[in-house]
């Protein structure tokens, strides 16, 4: 017979196990001030549903240079409005007690309110859990036409185990969603979109690790657009990097670093880093505002002794003043740069 001290550990590892795979709104809700940093990857398959799985998705092939996602609040007094500027588009997020909303979006040629917000995340959220629900939006294409949204998406956690990242490491306790959502856009010339959307979540980081997607754009009953995806996300706490950065700039980084310039300066849209180091090194790139905020990263890369050239897009930056942050191994050489 099992004594009462057992039942309470048996109890106690029941416990930290379930909520080890789930995503909670402590551990997953969306917090102002946040960065992720996202690389684009060619599409790699989901693969099966079920527990324990492994996905090994250590090697992979960059489509384009990493972006920043920028999580903030524009109103102080309300902290559960939450919005993310991805590229050129940004996302209005509401989070009640246990549901994350999506509100609406805007970018330079759409503005879409949802009268109907869309579910996009209930909390907790456990393998075998699903949910099923309906949006509706209406909004304007270039100021001018009056455009719907209207759809609905089915999402599940169809699978749990372990992830292997591009980098090698490899995350425990991780769960999958499963993610359908098919909808309309309704104007003069109305389109169908169906997309199939695979995220994966740890409860040691707040947004999806890696992400999957299919879509398919249907108008007149033909196939317009069509795609697939994949990308893979980390979390940047700016503040600690920031620190690490300021404690770490040497002019001579350790002798490695034989020259920088980087050009034009002002700047508009690109800039062309020109460098040379003495010997082989870890190099990565980061712009960062004058508040220390992270605006741009490119990860780290093995570079051979020699003279070697970096591209960066700046278009999406605002006009104002940034650092310029070139590590090399554990260094950093710093440039300041003007952007127009």
């Amino acid at each position: 017979m099992m004594s009462i001290r057992h039942i309470l550990w048996l109890i106690c590892c029941l416990y930290v196990s379930l909520n080890a795979q789930t995503i909670s709104k402590e551990s997953n809700k969306y917090k102002s001030g946040d960065l992720i940093s996202k690389q684009q990857i060619e599409y790699l398959e989901p693969g099966m549903s079920g527990e324990n799985i492994i996905w090994n998705f250590s090697i992979v092939k960059p489509i384009d240079e990493n972006y920043i996602i920028r999580v903030y609040t524009t109103n102080l007094q309300d902290s559960s409005k939450i919005s993310c500027k991805e590229h050129n588009t940004i996302y209005r997020y509401t989070q009640d007690s246990d549901t994350l909303f999506l509100t609406g979006f805007h970018n330079r040629t759409t503005v879409i309110n949802y009268s109907l917000p869309e579910v996009i995340m209930k909390f907790p959220f456990r393998y075998n859990d699903s949910i099923n629900s309906t949006f509706k939006g209406e909004g304007k294409y270039c100021q001018k036409v009056d455009i719907q949204y209207e759809g609905k998406t089915n999402m599940c956690c169809d699978a749990t185990g372990v992830l292997i990242l591009p980098n090698m490491d490899t995350v425990k306790n991780v769960i999958r969603i499963h993610k359908v959502k098919n909808y309309v856009i309704l104007r003069s010339d109305s389109i169908k979109v169906y997309s199939d959307t695979y995220q994966w979540f740890s409860r040691n980081y707040r947004y999806p690790l890696f992400e999957s997607i299919q879509s398919i754009s249907i108008k007149n009953d033909s196939v317009v657009e069509k795609f697939s995806t994949s990308f893979y996300a980390i979390s940047i706490n700016e503040n600690i990097v920031k620190n690490i950065i300021e404690s770490s700039c040497k002019d001579d980084v350790d002798n490695v670093l034989i020259s920088c310039t980087s050009f034009p300066n002002p700047v508009k849209d690109r800039i062309t880093i020109n460098f040379e180091t003495s010997k082989d090194a870890n190099v990565s790139f980061l712009v960062c505002d004058i508040s220390g905020s992270i605006r741009k990263f490119i990860p780290e890369q093995r570079k051979n002794a020699g003279k070697h050239i970096q591209t960066l897009d700046v278009n999406e930056l605002l006009t104002g003043h940034y650092i310029l942050y070139v590590k090399l191994n554990d260094k950093y050489h710093r440039n300041n740069i003007l952007k127009l």
